[in-house]
Parts: C-alpha cells; structure tokens; sequence
C-alpha cells in the first residue's frame, strides 16, 4: 500500500470518529433536554406586582423529594431538570398567606408556567387550592406527547407494528398508506424505510 492511501485511509478513519462523537455527544444533550420539564412563573400580589423573596417549594408527591427557590426582584421564579411526574407548589412570603396548588403534572420536555397570587395576611392562614389550572406551554414552541403502558398493552396496532401509535401523538399524520414509513409532522413530510 503507498503511503497516499494509508494517509487516506487515516484521514477516513478520523472524519468516521468525529462524525461518531459528536453524533454521541448531540444525543446526550437531547437526551437531557427532552428527559425533563421545567417549571416558571411569577408570584404576585392581588393587583399584580410581583413579589421578591417569595419562598417556592415544589414537592413532588410520588417521591420524598422537594426543590426550593426564592423569586427574584420581579417575583419570577424559575426550577429547572425536573423529573416527569406529580409535585405540589408551596408558596410562601412575608406578609403574605401562604398557598398550596397541587395536581401539578409535569411531563417529559415540558416548559410549564405557572403564576401564583398571594393574598395578603390577616392572620396565619394558609390557602390550599384543590385543582390546579391547566399549565400553558409557554416557553417553547414543541408539541409532545405520550404513549402510556395502558396504551401500547390495549390499542390495536396495524401488522402488530409499534411504531403505528405515533399517528397517536399530537400533530402526526399518516399519508394516505396504511404503514408509518411516511408521515406529517406539523407539515413537514417524513419518510423512512
């Protein structure tokens, strides 16, 4: 072999290798992006200012774990890499009742906002609300879904193939053939296979 193909060789060798790395390397990060959720919001008093120092504690209700924060000059707060799953918010600040929303349900890659008015103490009282609101999606524009145990175990799939419930998640359409080799995503046309 002359000494331009084995320099040709190794230079194919070294584009392969980098290529692979930063292949890996993109993965990991998306990989930590989308495996968790965030929570954001700002906490107010009854005419809309904002509250500095407000004491936010997020209590995950499944697990023994919780994640505190304090809001800034503004009363914004912001708690990020947060496991999918169920929390309750505690908020608390000087002069203020304290109050509780619970059934906050945070999935995976989910950007949620959630803002808190306190109203202001007339003794110690603490306010519970049962039902939290409908979180909005506001700090990203991606559109997600998911595909629960119950759902692979109990939905019929076309030629017992998986991959036919992604028709299932929000903004996925077949294109007219009865696999998944060719799809819409929000307009964009993909094909595999």
């Amino acid at each position: 072999m002359t000494n331009q193909k084995r320099s040709f060789r190794a230079l194919r060798v070294l584009a392969l290798a980098v290529a692979v790395s930063s292949f890996l390397g993109s993965a990991a990060e998306l990989h930590a992006q989308v495996g968790t959720a965030t929570l954001s919001g700002v906490v107010q008093d009854s005419s809309g200012a904002g509250i500095p120092n407000a004491q936010v504690t997020l209590q995950s209700t499944l697990e023994q774990a919780s994640r505190r924060t304090v809001t800034d000059s503004t009363g914004a707060y912001f708690i990020p890499a947060l496991n999918p799953g169920s929390y309750q918010l505690v908020v608390t600040a000087r002069g203020f009742q304290s109050q509780t929303v619970t059934g906050i349900t945070l999935t995976t890659g989910q950007g949620a906002t959630l803002n808190v008015t306190l109203g202001i103490a007339k003794a110690i009282t603490s306010v519970e609300v049962k039902e939290a609101s409908p979180l909005l999606e506001t700090t990203t524009s991606t559109i997600g879904g998911e595909v629960t145990s119950q759902e692979l175990t109990e939905l019929p799939t076309y030629a017992r193939n998986f991959t036919s419930l992604i028709t299932l998640l929000p903004g996925t359409v077949g294109l007219g053939s009865t696999d998944t080799a060719n799809l819409s995503f929000n307009g964009t046309s993909l094909a595999w296979g």
